[in-house]
């Protein structure tokens, strides 16, 4: 098992060094931990060196308590690095004036709006994405398929059940305020929903004919950011730690004047 897994990584690592290239210069660069980890994880095989117990809850540490446990903040700031990920795209596809992020979908609130009571906010919107003259807003989530609850299920039928939450959630506000609304659900191991294999197509078809590039490159170039997003989010949850730092309540001053009491 020890020489197919060596021959494994070396056929991998020379494929992606010939067609993703990573260097510093277009931030493609992975350390080993991060590529040692993105490999076994699609492998099925066990991750090395690995904690026994969580610093963050101290429960068994394993991948599937490291992708799930939200103590030190580290599930938010994968969810984060994926979406800056895509709204990077979106930005270079049509300009950073159609581009917003965390958009405001709707606004529940009583009768007289004097209370608002529930807010829904996308990750980001893009003008012009689907039809011109038309916002669409993306949520973006990340699932771990091959978590206990979701062992039995193709992992495919458990992203199309995500994206149909998504939708019933967040498609009938949108489509009030004439938005359309699209989905953006990931596995942990890099696959992608239906919906976001259509808004990466959409997004190189945008790109192709404002860089004029073949659309195959184009479409290697998008898979290539998002999974590198993805790899450096899962290593990080598996390596850094979860211990935050002591909650302080700093002062909050409008000016700087309040620093001479320093």
């Amino acid at each position: 098992m020890t020489v197919i897994f060596k021959g494994y990584c070396w056929m991998m690592g020379c494929i992606f060094m010939k067609r993703f290239r990573p260097q510093t210069f277009t931030d493609t660069e992975l350390s080993k931990d991060e590529f040692r980890d993105s490999l076994r994880i699609r492998s099925g095989l066990p991750i090395l060196d690995l904690p026994k117990k969580c610093d963050g809850c101290n429960k068994p540490f394993t991948v599937e308590h490291a992708q799930q446990c939200k103590n030190g903040g580290l599930v938010i700031q994968r969810h984060d690095d994926l979406k800056a990920e895509f709204m990077s795209l979106c930005t270079q596809a049509f300009g950073p004036k159609s581009v917003c992020n965390e958009p405001t979908i709707h606004t529940f609130g009583n009768s007289n709006n004097s209370t608002q009571v529930q807010e829904l906010r996308g990750d980001v919107s893009a003008y012009g994405f689907w039809n011109e003259r038309r916002t669409t807003i993306f949520d973006v989530r990340v699932t771990d398929t091959d978590a206990p609850s979701y062992r039995n299920p193709d992992p495919i039928k458990v992203l199309a059940s995500q994206e149909r939450e998504k939708r019933s959630m967040y498609g009938p506000p949108c489509h009030e305020r004439r938005r359309d609304f699209t989905p953006l659900v990931f596995s942990i191991d890099g696959m992608m929903g239906q919906q976001a294999i259509s808004a990466s197509r959409q997004l190189a078809r945008k790109l192709q004919r404002k860089w004029n590039k073949p659309y195959s490159e184009i479409c290697g170039f998008i898979r290539a950011r998002m999974s590198l997003s993805l790899v450096r989010s899962v290593s990080m949850l598996l390596r850094n730690p979860r211990e935050g730092m002591p909650k302080r309540n700093p002062p909050h001053w409008e000016t700087g004047s309040g620093l001479a009491l320093y």
